[in-house]
């Protein structure tokens, strides 16, 4: 919904500014019930690049368990991909194998 992007737009922005509050209104809202608002908060955050997602992002990944073909493992995989970092690698190169094209180059 556009409620849930704009928040998230706001969030975003405030976080590149160095709003810790907003960066971990993201990271906690990786934990919602509702997908699409966990899956704009890991754009969000992929955007953002700080490595402090990390370790939420590969949480709400095995947590979530997301469809192997759905938006959420997708979004969750290439805000993983632009942060990078060793936490990461694992589930990166586990992406590299998965059966949908667009997850391997979104870990690539």
């Amino acid at each position: 919904s556009h409620v849930v992007w704009n928040r998230t737009r706001e969030l975003e922005t405030s976080a590149r500014l160095g709003d810790a509050g907003a960066l971990g209104a993201l990271i906690r809202a990786l934990g919602h019930t509702f997908r699409p608002v966990v899956e704009a908060a890991a754009a969000a955050l992929g955007r953002i690049g700080n490595g402090a997602a990390i370790g939420p992002l590969l949480q709400a990944l095995e947590e979530k368990n997301p469809r192997p073909n759905g938006p959420l493992r997708l979004v969750l995989i290439t805000a993983l991909g632009k942060l990078g970092g060793e936490a990461a690698i694992g589930a990166l190169v586990e992406a590299l194998n998965d059966q949908f094209e667009y997850n391997r180059e979104a870990a690539a």
